[in-house]
């Protein structure tokens, strides 16, 4: 495994944390202050304040886990590392659980801080 795969699955698996667990208050500490975020919703979203909006809407044990495969991931350079992937989501929508394929864009920043997504894309696998 390379190093670029480690930091996007050690980022993936902290994500998974957070939105598994509902941890809604430390996922957007995984973002730059200004990161740009396309999640299921119509709306762009850009920075802290905003992306924790967005995953406060989630109700509460609606996502139950995530399962990133098929990675690709690419070091444009020394401190931008690019990485695309399907993800399921396993959800919880009034009270069946499901299963969800959406491909998943990361554009991740080194940080003074480590690595950070300043760039997030998800949409749903509809083919």
């Amino acid at each position: 495994m390379t190093e670029e795969d480690k930091v996007v699955e050690t980022l993936e698996r902290e994500w998974n944390r957070c939105v598994s667990g509902g941890d809604w208050s430390e996922i957007s500490k995984l973002y730059t202050v200004d990161a740009l975020f396309f999640g299921s919703k119509a709306r762009m979203y850009c920075g802290h304040s905003e992306i924790s909006e967005y995953f406060a809407d989630v109700p509460k044990g609606y996502l139950r886990d995530t399962i990133f495969f098929n990675r690709r991931v690419v070091r444009i350079k020394s401190d931008v590392i690019l990485s695309a992937a399907y993800v399921t989501f396993r959800v919880n929508d009034a009270g069946r659980d499901e299963e969800r394929l959406f491909r998943i864009t990361f554009v991740l920043v080194r940080t003074t801080d480590g690595w950070k997504i300043a760039q997030h894309h998800a949409s749903p696998r509809d083919f």
